[in-house]
């Protein structure tokens, strides 16, 4: 009897064994799970958008030059400014032997004086009945020839000698003196000292763009020159051309700076443009910013249909925590690291700026770094 009992309670020691690998929990017991609240980096939107400082390497050019010529011909008496001088506007450059020009203006101020005396006794005959209206007609008319063949002689006169339009400085001068030259003949070139002229190249991602011109103007720009990196010289933008480099496929915008005397400055000497970065408010203030807001790039994702969309953190019942929401926006053009919004972010509103890819509808996170 006492063998068939040990059968017994051995056979429901084996069966409650059993029993207890199947119904027993896979992996051991498990404690509650807790939910893990995450950091987040993260901004507050805000319509004062953060331009990036802009780079653009560029090459001095000769500013005004200009390729002065006589309008008359003659025999050239003298350059007066030899090349490489410094001159001021209305100073005496070249000068032409004159004596053909005096002649011809002493003529025709005899012709306009005989003309004027003839048309006075013309008119006290004709009060007399002496002489037709027809023939006092061709009397005035006779003094206007005249008075035009005057004007055009004592212009000729003055044009034998040659002045300097503006300040400057002579470049470079071609005919010799004592040379018979010709009207239109380049004599000298004057090169415009007081400005100092600079192309620069600006790649075709932000000329496609038709406001980045009505930015440049509303943004401060300066000049380093690479030999002198610790200055920063003003400058004023003047044009921008329309056709493309064949070779680097960038297009010139011409930029100017008043000269400096205690520094000289040539063509082809290498400078870099800085168009000045900074905060500005965007919208309607200030010009070429027609968007209500900016933010990094890092913190726009785009779903399976390349929407995009942002990571709003909206504040939870509990301090210091926030829940995800997905907002929809419209996107803009870039702005260096930062993305324009068109749409879909009101000012004030706190988004994520990383983990856009990991983060999922709903779940709590909390500020990294706050």
């Amino acid at each position: 009897m006492k063998i068939g009992a040990g059968k017994v309670v051995g056979a429901a020691m084996l069966a409650a064994g059993i029993a207890a690998i199947w119904l027993w929990p896979k992996g051991g017991a498990k404690a509650p799970e807790e939910s893990v609240v995450r950091p987040v980096r993260s901004m507050v939107v805000s319509d004062r958008v953060s331009l990036p400082e802009l780079r653009f390497p560029g090459k001095v050019k000769a500013g005004e030059s200009r390729d002065l010529s006589f309008e008359v011909p003659g025999r050239l008496l003298k350059i007066v400014a030899d090349k490489g001088r410094r001159v001021k506007k209305g100073d005496v450059l070249a000068k032409l032997d004159a004596r053909d020009y005096e002649a011809d203006a002493a003529k025709a101020e005899a012709e306009h004086e005989r003309a004027e005396i003839t048309l006075q006794r013309t008119r006290n005959a004709a009060k007399t009945g002496g002489v037709s209206k027809e023939e006092v007609s061709k009397a005035e008319t006779a003094v206007k020839t005249s008075a035009a063949q005057l004007a055009i002689a004592k212009k000729a006169l003055e044009s034998c000698v040659m002045k300097a339009p503006y300040d400057g400085q002579v470049a470079d001068t071609y005919p010799s003196d004592l040379d018979m030259v010709a009207s239109g003949q380049k004599i000298l070139t004057l090169q415009n000292t007081d400005i100092v002229k600079f192309d620069v190249s600006i790649p075709e991602t932000m000329v496609i763009d038709r406001r980045f011109v009505a930015e440049m103007k509303g943004r401060r720009y300066f000049v380093v020159f690479d030999s002198l990196p610790k200055n920063e010289f003003d400058a004023k933008f003047d044009e921008f051309t329309s056709v493309a480099d064949d070779r680097t496929q960038t297009f010139t915008a011409t930029f100017s700076m008043p000269a400096r005397e205690e520094f000289v400055i040539l063509p082809g000497m290498s400078v870099t443009l800085v168009i000045e970065g900074g905060e500005k408010k965007s919208g309607g203030e200030e010009k070429g910013i027609e968007f209500p807001f900016a933010v990094p790039t890092v913190a726009v994702g785009a779903d399976e249909a390349g929407a995009h969309f942002v990571w709003k953190l909206v504040k939870s019942d509990k301090e210091g925590e926030y829940r995800t929401v997905r907002q929809k926006v419209e996107t803009g053009r870039l702005f260096g690291t930062d993305i324009a919004v068109k749409s879909g972010l009101a000012s004030g509103d706190r988004i994520a700026v990383a983990g856009v890819t990991i983060l999922t509808e709903g779940q709590v996170v909390t500020l990294y770094g706050e």
